[in-house]
């Protein structure tokens, strides 16, 4: 390493580099970061040195947006280059300011709800619903061709089973789907964790589903907002994803999951283990430590005892006619599982 000059003590010094663990606030909150430190040889103070490596805060946001499920810079990029945009219309499509979607890219943190609007517009599904109704007057016309014409190139890549799921579960976040949109990235790494994570590392339907409604439930409980955005209804045997089936359809077709039909005496039941490994980095920690608590609790319990369960405990279900929505409001009344 080249000698530099300690702006402390005034001497050229070949810099001591330490391994230290610090704490950076980001937003309010303390993040640990483990990061080298070069240090003067002659009085111990720190130096900075530009481009060695990351510094505490590139860290710090990296941590943070791992935390908080965050899209990183390079997954920001990916999206817009999806679309076949420069940062400078891209941002300009979204209606933010011009310089935005660069800053994100160069590692600016974003905020919430910038990064829902990322998630979401990644499905081009998406991004052509909230394209036609209000996002076209965004860009000047040439522009507009171009992207018109690599959207429809986008949506002409799209599976039937992925259509099936963009037209069912394509809504506007409201108290039904917890204040979120549908995220088809959440609901199926979700699904592989809980199966993953199960005490058989499998399960029936019914427990499958009872598992992702107290996912759901209980983070909306705790933050404020769904995990995956999915709607649930009453079902005879407590409340249901809204249309599940097509759900695990399309993890079936896609060999994300194995589903075994097992006979009973009355009936039969269908059982699902897992083909894919989940993506545990498309959950914030907190999400982690729930799942795998509920995993922990409630899937040693039968689908009789599970529906038993939700029977009794999920005022949601009671005040609801078949087939009816449940809103998430009542994730208050949910005490523990």
């Amino acid at each position: 390493m080249k000698k530099v000059l300690c702006p402390e003590c005034g001497k050229l010094t070949v810099p001591e580099i330490i391994t230290a663990e610090r704490e950076v606030m980001v937003r309010g909150e303390k993040i640990k970061v483990t990061s080298d430190m070069p240090k003067c040889t002659c009085c111990g103070s720190e130096l900075l040195m530009n481009g060695e490596g990351k510094d505490s805060f590139t860290l710090a946001y990296d941590n943070y947006r791992k935390n908080h499920n965050l899209l990183t810079p390079d997954e920001i990029k990916n999206i817009r280059e999806k679309y076949k945009l420069s940062s400078k219309p891209f941002s300009k499509l979204l209606g933010w300011g011009e310089l935005t979607i660069y800053k994100y890219e160069k590692g600016a943190l974003q905020d919430d709800a910038h990064d829902e609007v990322l998630k979401f517009v990644n499905d081009p599904e998406n991004m052509k619903m909230i394209y036609e109704d209000k996002l076209k007057d965004n860009l000047e016309e040439s522009e507009r061709f171009e992207f018109e014409n690599n959207l429809d190139r986008l949506l002409g890549q799209i599976n039937p089973y992925e259509k099936i799921i963009q037209l069912k579960f394509r809504y506007k976040p409201n108290e039904f789907s917890g204040n979120r949109p549908f995220s088809i990235e959440k609901a199926e790494n979700l699904i592989l964790k809980i199966i993953k994570c199960s005490v058989k590392k499998s399960l029936f339907e019914v427990q499958l589903v009872k598992c992702l409604f107290y996912s759901d439930f209980l983070n909306f409980k705790n933050s404020g907002i769904s995990m995956t955005g999915l709607r649930y209804a009453h079902g005879p045997y407590g409340p249901v994803v809204d249309e599940y089936h097509d759900l695990f359809d399309y993890m079936t077709a896609n060999k994300m999951v194995n589903m075994q039909v097992i006979p009973f005496e009355i009936g039969e039941g269908h059982q699902y283990t897992n083909i894919a490994e989940p993506d545990e980095s498309v959950f914030s920690e907190s999400e982690k430590k729930l799942v795998d608590e509920i995993c922990k609790k409630l899937t040693p319990l039968s689908s009789k005892q599970l529906s038993e369960k939700t029977h009794k405990e999920v005022q949601g279900w009671k005040d609801t006619a078949s087939g009816q929505h449940i809103t998430y409001k009542y994730a208050e009344r949910i005490s523990s599982i």
